[in-house]
C-alpha cells in the first residue's frame, strides 16, 4: 500500500532542515567561528569568558566542518558537546543554538525547540534561531504559531529575506493565498531581484491553475538568476507539466530542482519518488525517499513509502526496517498502512505467519475494511496454514511414554 501526497502543490513551508552552525551572541564569539588558534596556558589565564567562549567554538565547529568535508556529520557527539557548553556558557544564546542545530538534526524536534527558545530569550535578535524555531514549530505541526514567529522576525528584522521567503511559504501553505500573493508583491517592489517573491507567485498561480502565469514567472525570474534559487521555479513548473498529465517533463524539472538545491528541496524530493513508483523504478524511488527521510527524519509518509519501495526492490528486511520506523514516528497515532504492508510482507515473503496475522488483524482493528476485503481471505489462509503446521508437528512429536 503506497501513500501518495495530498495536495499537489503542498510545499515544505519552511525553512531548509540542514541549517548552518553559528555564534552569534557576542561579536567576540561571532569572529572567525570556523578558525582554530593555539592557546598557551599563560594565554588562558588572562582571557575574557567571551574569549574562552569563542575559542570552545572554533573546536567544536572546526572539528565539525572538518566531518562535513568527509560527507557525514557525527550530530550525536555534536549535541553532546554543544550540551556540555550550554551548561559551561549558559548565557550565551549561540550556545543553545547550535545545540538547537544539532538536535534538530537528530530528529528531536520538540528538544530543539526549547534549545532555540531559550537562545531567543538570551537574544531576541538572533534572527536565524528565530527563523530555525519556526522550522521546527511547523514540522511539529502547528502552522499557526509558525506564521507568527516569522512575522515577529519580519517586524525585527526587515532584512531578514529567508524569514519573508518562509512566512510566504507558509501563508500559501496554510491556505491564505492572498496574503502570501500580497506579501510577495511586497517583496518585488522593494526588490525587483528577489526571486523568493517569483517563487511564492509562481506556486499561488499553481494552485489556481493558471498555467500561463506560471510559466511567464518562471521566464522572468530565469533572467535574473542563473543559480540554486532556480530550483522553486523548477519546481513549480514541474507541478504544472504533472497537472498537463505531461509526467516525463515534470521529472526533468523536479531532479532539476533538487540538482539545483539539494537540501531544501523536500516536495521535489517526494514528486521524483512518486514518479519513480509509478513506472516502477524502485532504484531511483529509494534513493529520493532516503533523500527526503535524511532532510526530514520525522517524515512518517516517506519511511512508510521507502518501505515500498525496498519492497519493489526485493530487499524484504529493509522493507521491514522502513515500515517499523514509521510505526514507531506515529506512535500512538493510528497508521494502518504500516500494518498492511507488514501483514503483507510476513505472509508474502518473509513467512512469520504469526507476526502476518497479527498485523493484518491490527489493519482490520484501524481501518475496517468492507467483509469482501482480500485481507479476511488472506486472515483464513494464515489460519489454515498455522492449523496444518501445529497438526505436523503433534504427528511428528514421540508419543509419551509413563
Amino acid at each position: 500500500m503506497f501513500v501518495q501526497r495530498k495536495a499537489a502543490t503542498a510545499i515544505l513551508a519552511g525553512l531548509s532542515i540542514c541549517v548552518p552552525l553559528a555564534c552569534g551572541t557576542t561579536k567576540s564569539a561571532s569572529r572567525g567561528s570556523g578558525n582554530s588558534t593555539a592557546t598557551t596556558d599563560e594565554q588562558a589565564k588572562t582571557m575574557t569568558p567571551e574569549q574562552r567562549a569563542e575559542n570552545a567554538f572554533k573546536a567544536v565547529t572546526k572539528n565539525l566542518e572538518r566531518q562535513q568535508k568527509a560527507g557525514k556529520i557525527d550530530w550525536e557527539k555534536a549535541e553532546q558537546r554543544f550540551g556540555e557548553l550550554t551548561q559551561e556558557y549558559s548565557s550565551l544564546a549561540s550556545a543553545w543554538y547550535n545545540l538547537g542545530v544539532a538536535r534538530e538534526q537528530l530528529g528531536r524536534l520538540k528538544p530543539a525547540e526549547l534549545a532555540y527558545r531559550k537562545a531567543i530569550a538570551i537574544d531576541p535578535k538572533l534572527s536565524s534561531a528565530r527563523e530555525n524555531l519556526a522550522s521546527v514549530v511547523l514540522r511539529l505541526g502547528d502552522r499557526r504559531q509558525a506564521i507568527s514567529i516569522l512575522r515577529e522576525l519580519v517586524v525585527l528584522d526587515p532584512e531578514a529575506s529567508t524569514a519573508r521567503l518562509a512566512l510566504g511559504r507558509s501563508l500559501l501553505a496554510a491556505g491564505r493565498r492572498d496574503e502570501a500573493i500580497e506579501l510577495s508583491q511586497a517583496a518585488l517592489a522593494a526588490d525587483p531581484k528577489n526571486i523568493g517573491g517569483y517563487c511564492i507567485l509562481a506556486l499561488a498561480a499553481v494552485e489556481t491553475g493558471d498555467n500561463q502565469k506560471v510559466r511567464l514567472l518562471r521566464d522572468q525570474a530565469f533572467k535574473i538568476e542563473k543559480g540554486a534559487k532556480r530550483a522553486c521555479l523548477h519546481f513549480a513548473i514541474g507541478l504544472v507539466l504533472l497537472s498537463e498529465k505531461k509526467t516525463a517533463a515534470a521529472l526533468v524539472e523536479f531532479s532539476e530542482a533538487v540538482k539545483k538545491d539539494p537540501k531544501s528541496n523536500f516536495e521535489a524530493w517526494f514528486r521524483i519518488a512518486e514518479i519513480s513508483m509509478e513506472f516502477k523504478n524502485f532504484k531511483r524511488a529509494v534513493e529520493s525517499y532516503k533523500a527526503v527521510c535524511d532532510l526530514d527524519p520525522m517524515n512518517i509518509e516517506a519511511h512508510l513509502n521507502l518501505g515500498v519501495a525496498y519492497k519493489g526492490l526485493g530487499d524484504f528486511k529493509r522493507a521491514e526496517s522502513s515500515y517499523k520506523r514509521a510505526l514507531a514516528l506515529a506512535g500512538k497515532k493510528d497508521l494502518p498502512e504500516a500494518h498492511f504492508n507488514l501483514g503483507v510482507l510476513y505472509l508474502r515473503n518473509l513467512e512469520n505467519l504469526s507476526l502476518a496475522s497479527k498485523n493484518l488483524k491490527k489493519y482490520i482493528e484501524i481501518a475496517a475494511p468492507p467483509q469482501n476485503a482480500p485481507v479476511f481471505t488472506w486472515l483464513q489462509e494464515i489460519e489454515q496454514r498455522l492449523e496444518m503446521e501445529s497438526e505436523m508437528r503433534s504427528s511428528s512429536e514421540p508419543p509419551n511414554r509413563k
